[in-house]
């Protein structure tokens, strides 16, 4: 730029002093050509015949000055010869004349002191007349200096053109200078806009970047969370507030030191290789946790992400960590784990106390079942008959209560599973609405069931829990309806070609349930009226099972009621869709009691520790003609296989010294060399998810639940002795 503003100034200044010179020389051919034609003037005034001598001498002076004049202009046109010419042949002329006027003596030089004092002396004198040839010469030289005054006009006339020319050539250049001048200053205006516009912005990013830094560092110091930056041997470079804070130490301990200084031993032993591999791009940078030791020796969790610093080049030059103190988060996370260890713990003594209870209490109740019912079977009167018949039934409701605390109690411990089978929605229904026919029609009230045409027929599902809902659902709508209709509906919410959601609906004309407790009635003992003066009975767990079934099966329950009126209980459940033929292949839900074939009298081993249910068992199977041997643990009833020969072994589960679980396994084990196996059937009041699977994994056959009903002892009895 600089260059070209100074060649700029150099052809200004170049044209500039070229048109004055060149002006100059056109003012100096004007010059030449006035003096030119004063000298054709003059030389034509010479050419007078009457000019007087003296007149004709101060012409010929006139024309020298004038020739004299146009010889010392220094840088006009080249017309110094012709005007030599002219001035020659003007000198020629005077040589004549001065010839004519003194005959015989030698002419006079023009301007000499003779020729002029002759000369002003003659001024008034007669023109001679020119001698014979004179006048030729005279006239030959006079025509001499014309020409030449008129080459030398000519001359200056092309010299003027050529100046002419070149002087417009000049304004041209001149005029494209100007225009040259304008562009390049508007040029110079817009790069100097330009650069001051790059000088304003340069200025504005540096007061950006300045900004940003700081608003960098006063992020960086004021974050909440600790950072640092190490170089690629892991020493730190910088550190923040935050960070110095966490650790209890200030800037200068920890600038200059490995990342790991202020770690704890365990953690410090692997971060250097870590640290190396994260710079190799060998090990991904994912959170991890760090253990750091403050001054004061308090132990600090910091969860770490850190991230590769590189240069423009891609090098890595070092890592950036971000920490975040995790230590109350561990602690509370060991806290949790440790309740949750507790609460699993209590979950199993809470198992293990249910199938205790179970236990404790199903074997005193199947004694006074069986006791009632062999006092039932014997000669009684009519009052007596009916005492028993009121004392059955109360041990039964105890019975059901029971079953009832320990369903809800595998239900909320996990520990009961639905079992997927094949059966008849039809048959499933109408068996739980059959079941109330006769307390229905006790109390006058219409019992119907409504099955939808667009219901399945066979659905695959839990056909024993469904009917435990419907016997729940029915059972209290009868129990709360003392007049007109309890109507039980099923129909299909959706249906596809595999599957269906089932939408049963359990309708009455009862008492309703008050509006303040349609929100609890599903929980855990709680019942619409619970007051001392409650109509009616129940424990308030039917409902609550029923909705806990109806979850576990994927389904939803829920409530319409208004007091006075009546209620709608429903709920919905998903199921599968199956044929007839799924039905006919599947194993019945609920199996009817059959009458067992008569069997042949065996010899019989009953290990049970308790005197009633040893008692009940013994007169039971001694009326069928059986032999029994029976013995109070496990230990015995071992060493009573090993010492006699038994047909089948009734084994109790919970026994003193050796429990049966134990003692089925060491029968098993000590059958190997016999090459016999005795049938072993557990019998016990363990009713709790899990009890059959565990007897049959110790090495028992069969499993029967307490309290023992006659005809089930019966079928399993005929069945080994069938097999044998």
């Amino acid at each position: 730029m600089v260059v070209l503003v100074a060649l700029f100034i150099a052809s200004s200044v170049w044209l500039t002093l070229s048109e004055r010179s060149l002006q100059h020389r056109v003012e100096q051919n004007v010059f030449e050509l006035k003096s030119l034609s004063k000298m054709g003037t003059l030389l034509r005034g010479m050419n007078e015949p009457a000019v007087p001598p003296g007149a004709w001498h101060d012409l010929e002076s006139e024309f020298r000055a004038a020739a004299e004049t146009i010889n010392g202009i220094p840088e006009g046109a080249d017309v110094r010869g012709f005007v030599r010419q002219a001035a020659g042949g003007v000198g020629k002329m005077a040589q004549i004349r001065a010839a004519m006027q003194h005959p015989g003596a030698a002419p006079e030089t023009p301007g000499s002191p003779a020729a002029t004092s002759d000369t002003h002396a003659d001024n008034h004198s007669d023109w001679v007349e020119f001698p014979p040839g004179a006048r030729e010469s005279y006239e030959r030289e006079s025509d001499s200096a014309a020409w030449a005054i008129e080459q030398a006009v000519i001359a200056v006339r092309l010299d003027e053109t050529r100046t002419s020319e070149i002087l417009a050539g000049r304004w041209s250049q001149l005029t494209l200078l100007v225009i040259a001048s304008c562009f390049m200053a508007t040029l110079f205006a817009f790069l100097w806009r330009r650069h001051q516009q790059d000088l304003l912005a340069q200025r504005a990013v540096r007061e950006e970047l300045e900004r940003s830094e700081e608003q960098f560092r006063t992020l960086f110091e004021d974050a909440p969370v600790a950072y640092d930056e190490a170089d690629t041997e892991g020493i730190v470079r910088r550190v923040n507030r935050a960070e110095c804070d966490l650790l209890g130490k200030p800037r200068a301990e920890l600038l200059g030191k490995p990342l790991w200084d202020a770690m704890s031993s365990a953690s410090k032993a692997h971060s250097l290789e870590a640290f190396r591999k994260k710079l190799e791009s060998r090990q991904p940078l994912a959170p991890f946790e760090r253990e750091y030791v403050r001054p004061d020796g308090q132990l600090l969790v910091l969860l770490v992400n850190q991230s590769v610093i590189r240069d423009h080049h891609g090098v890595a030059t070092g890592i950036r960590s971000t920490s975040l103190d995790i230590t109350q988060r561990k602690k509370t996370e060991e806290q949790l784990l440790r309740i949750k260890e507790e609460a699993e713990a209590a979950n199993r003594a809470k198992g293990e106390f249910l199938a205790n209870m179970s236990h404790e209490i199903r074997t005193p109740m199947a004694g006074v079942l069986g006791m009632v019912d062999l006092v039932l079977s014997t000669p009684l009167t009519a009052e007596q008959k009916d005492h028993l018949a009121m004392a059955r039934t109360s041990a039964d409701s105890l019975l059901t209560l029971l079953n009832d605390i320990l369903d809800l109690s595998k239900i909320e411990a996990g520990r009961l599973d639905l079992a997927a089978a094949p059966f008849s929605l039809r048959d499933s229904v109408l068996g739980a609405v059959g079941m109330f026919s006769v307390r229905a029609r006790e109390k006058g009230l219409e019992l119907k069931a409504e099955i939808a045409a667009d219901a399945p027929v066979a659905v695959v599902g839990d056909a024993l829990r469904m009917r435990q809902v419907l016997i729940n659902l029915i059972g209290n709508a009868i129990k709360f309806t003392d007049r007109g209709s309890v109507t039980l509906r099923v129909a299909a919410e959706n249906r596809s070609e595999t599957a269906a959601v089932l939408r049963v609906e359990v309708a009455d004309t009862g008492v309703g349930v008050p509006k303040h407790m349609r929100s609890v009635i599903f929980e855990p003992f709680r019942q619409a009226d619970g007051s001392t003066t409650r109509r009616f009975e129940g424990t308030g767990l039917g409902l609550t099972i029923s909705a806990r079934l109806v979850d576990l099966m994927g389904g939803r329950i829920g409530m319409q009621s208004e007091v006075g009126t009546g209620s709608t209980f429903f709920f919905t459940v998903p199921v599968g869709i199956a044929s007839a033929a799924d039905i006919a292949a599947a194993p019945p839900a609920v199996v009817a009691p059959v009458s067992p074939s008569p069997t042949r009298p065996l010899r019989i081993l009953l290990a049970e520790d308790n005197p009633v249910n040893q008692r009940l068992a013994t007169v039971l199977l001694q009326r069928e003609g059986h032999e029994v041997v029976v013995v109070g643990d496990g230990r015995k009833a071992v060493a009573a296989v090993q010492a006699g020969m038994f047909d089948i072994v009734l084994m109790d589960v919970q026994m003193p010294s050796m429990d049966g679980l134990e003692a089925a396994i060491a029968i098993r084990r000590s059958e190997k060399d016999s090459g016999r196996r005795i049938p072993i059937v557990a019998m016990t009041a363990h009713a709790m998810t899990g009890d059959r699977d565990r007897c049959l994994e110790a090495g028992m056959d069969d499993y029967l639940s307490k309290p023992i009903v006659p005809a089930d002892l019966r079928a399993t009895l005929s069945k080994y002795t069938s097999e044998s």
